[in-house]
């Protein structure tokens, strides 16, 4: 007999199955998700990965790509630390094809089943003082943690293709993004009849003949734009229509991917560096 899943309970079952391989990396001290956001103390040591097990789940039924989210920070908690402060970030994308982007430091292993341990020797406690006190980032110098200076000079953008015999392959390495598009991701659109803003801005894309790329999912319509190599996201709000986005488990994670893409139109981080995760 077939049976109907909801996406509730997807979401729950991908929720506890990342757990569960978490738990077995060496380089994991710590972890949460969106489902169960309080911080868990994992047997590993060095970084706590803090994920959203189904990106998108409120368009799964309609058969369209959902996705999953990671932020990788360093030491035993995210609290009191910048998105640029990551030490890694990814997400996947389960369409058509199983994909797998993320931004890691270039000195790191160029395979996404490996280890974070085996970058730079920075998950290793032992080499880097302070990464096992509480919420502390690792203050060693070979810390993968960019919390100053140029984080698309010391990380890099890398897109995977699953195959159907369970491995990985590097499709594109150096991923980018270019500063002009002309495609557009508006979410969140029922906020422009309040926001006057926001609505200067869709007219303005219609007037420019903008192409619109809008899914409902975070992760396709992020991914949309590195996979053509231009694109806008946005999602204002208003007080009717409230942003749904957590900084923790989405934004985070995705801007500093989109940041580290060479010529990335996010020019300016010193302006974000004061938002930190509470």
């Amino acid at each position: 007999m077939h049976m109907l899943i909801s996406h509730w309970q997807v979401d729950v079952q991908i929720d506890q199955l990342i757990f569960e391989r978490l738990g077995s990396c060496s380089a994991v001290q710590a972890a949460g998700s969106e489902e169960q956001p309080e911080i868990k103390p994992m047997p590993g040591s060095g970084f706590t990965v803090v994920f959203d097990p189904l990106d998108g789940s409120s368009i799964m039924g309609a058969n369209f790509a959902v996705g999953t989210i990671f932020g990788i920070w360093p030491g035993g908690s995210p609290v009191g630390l910048a998105g640029r402060q990551q030490a890694a970030a990814a997400y996947a994308v389960y369409g058509p094809q199983t994909i797998l982007v993320w931004a890691k430091p270039k000195a790191a292993v160029d395979a996404p089943g490996e280890a974070f341990s085996e970058a730079n020797g920075s998950a290793d406690a032992e080499q880097q003082p302070g990464a096992k006190e509480a919420g502390g980032a690792p203050d060693g110098p070979s810390s993968a943690c960019c919390s100053v200076g140029n984080i698309r000079d010391s990380h890099e953008v890398q897109e995977f293709l699953l195959l159907p015999d369970g491995t990985w392959r590097l499709q594109r390495s150096g991923v980018a993004i270019l500063p002009v598009s002309s495609t557009y991701a508006a979410a969140n659109l029922r906020a422009a009849a309040a926001n006057a803003e926001y609505m200067a801005l869709i007219q303005r894309w219609i007037q420019a003949a903008y192409t619109l790329r809008y899914t409902g999912g975070m992760v396709p319509d992020v991914h949309h734009i590195l996979a053509k190599g231009s694109g806008v996201f946005c999602n204002p709000c208003s007080e009717a229509a409230p942003a749904k986005l957590r900084l923790l488990f989405e934004c985070a994670p995705l801007a500093f991917v989109v940041e580290v893409s060479p010529t990335s139109p996010l020019q300016k981080p010193a302006q974000r560096a004061g938002i930190t995760c509470a």
